[in-house]
């Protein structure tokens, strides 16, 4: 583990700390080109501003950059249902390495997906830091064919004061695999100080021929948390990709999700639940991109704010001359329960093929008084009728989740966030 080296601050990250540091962890000579190579452009690409048209409503103000430092505090992987097996004990269809062991065990395949990352990832300032400094994580392989059933928890603990973390995950399912997979940020506990912590995390999921996987992203951080989330999916021919994003934790939460429909008939449904209160601010800038023909996207957002929090939600699908006979919908509404609450919404559409279908829609209003009186009426007091207003405004998007189990504990996290 890191013992050698002092936690510097992000401003400081020289080619020459990063080769000292990619020594101290031990890795090949490869991992530190690709390290290299992320640090380059990270040093070359400005810090974003108010100029920026994707940065314009991101309060980068709240983020100390002249004050924080990377943490190079050790992390625990955890297993699935907190066992401490081996992931061979646990089923032999799963592979599960820490980033160090994963250089040991499977350097090819890390390499590979690493690599895919950085392409991804060469215009932003944030995400290439994360993929330069990164040394906490997972490498997670499903072998061909395998159906893992017990969900796989991907476990991020919560931050530190004036400390940076990365965290990278690396997601494979070979052809015809199947998996749920938790990923989950940060405790929701309030945090110990009033310095904020940060964390950028970057997650690559590669679904290759047949392979279908339910991904759920819980974002729990504390309420000084400023977290930017990274995710990019790359899916093969036939591929099933059914993603649930619940959003209740952290100060400032920016998710960042890229889509690559690059195999015919390659599906994806992608929901969203957020939930603001205080001054919380949620950004989501989800990117569709058929490759392929006859692919399938969907996207559906909703969001309930109170107090001063406010969200904003961008959504584009791309849709190329060749994916010919593909569908795409991209949905986004939110429900204004204060009238300091905020919420925009933009969907983009860019369509050069000429036999599709495509379609969008996008709603911001406040709660329905009919609604709320009707229940008034009925001995209901006004708390618990805007309780069950909510709830109802988000069952429609829970309802669509594929499992009854995770639909029972979302509606339980979401209860407990509304109450």
């Amino acid at each position: 583990m890191m013992t050698q080296l002092n936690e510097p601050l992000l401003m400081d990250i020289t080619p020459a700390w990063l080769a000292d540091f990619s020594k101290d962890q031990g890795e090949p000579g490869w991992a530190l080109d690709l390290r290299l190579k992320a640090l380059t452009h990270f040093l070359a690409l400005p810090w974003p501003d108010k100029k920026s048209e994707t940065w314009k409503r991101t309060n980068l103000e709240s983020m100390p950059l002249s004050s924080l430092r990377l943490s190079l505090a050790p992390e625990t992987m955890a297993h699935p249902n907190g066992s401490s097996e081996s992931p061979a004990k646990q089923d032999e269809g799963l592979l599960r390495y820490s980033l160090r062991e994963a250089f040991l065990k499977e350097p090819d395949s890390l390499h590979s997906l690493w690599e895919d990352a950085l392409r991804k990832a060469t215009n932003n300032k944030f995400h290439t830091l994360a993929l330069a400094v990164g040394q906490s994580g997972t490498l997670l392989m499903i072998k061909k064919g395998m159906k893992i059933k017990t969900p796989v928890h991907l476990l991020s603990p919560a931050e530190t004061p004036l400390r940076a973390r990365f965290p990278l995950q690396f997601i494979l399912l070979d052809e015809g695999a199947e998996a749920q997979i938790w990923e989950e940020n940060g405790t929701g506990a309030a945090a110990s100080s009033s310095d904020p912590g940060f964390v950028a995390s970057s997650t690559l999921i590669h679904l290759k021929k047949d392979a279908r996987v339910n991904f759920i992203h819980l974002e729990r951080g504390s309420s000084n948390l400023i977290h930017f989330n990274f995710e990019n999916v790359i899916q093969d021919e036939s591929s099933v990709f059914n993603s649930v994003d619940v959003q209740v934790g952290a100060h400032l939460f920016r998710n960042e999700t890229h889509l690559d429909l690059r195999g015919r008939g390659a599906i994806n449904k992608i929901l969203g639940v957020l939930l603001g209160d205080g001054t919380q601010s949620f950004e989501n800038w989800i990117t569709q991109k058929h490759e392929a023909p006859q692919t399938t996207s969907d996207i559906q957002f909703r969001g309930a704010l109170k107090g001063a929090s406010k969200s904003f939600f961008s959504g584009l699908v791309s849709i190329v001359k060749s994916a010919q006979q593909s569908d795409a919908y991209q949905g986004a509404k939110h429900l204004l329960l204060s009238k300091d609450a905020r919420a925009d919404a933009i969907p983009n559409l860019e369509i050069l093929a000429d036999d599709v279908k495509c379609s969008h829609g996008a709603a911001v209003g406040p709660v329905d008084e009919d609604q709320k009186y009707y229940l008034e009426t009925r001995g209901i007091s006004p708390a618990d009728a805007e309780k069950m207003i909510v709830q109802g405004f988000l069952e429609p998007v829970i309802a669509e989740v594929p499992s009854e189990s995770v639909q029972d504990q979302l509606r339980t996290l979401i209860e407990e966030k509304v109450s």
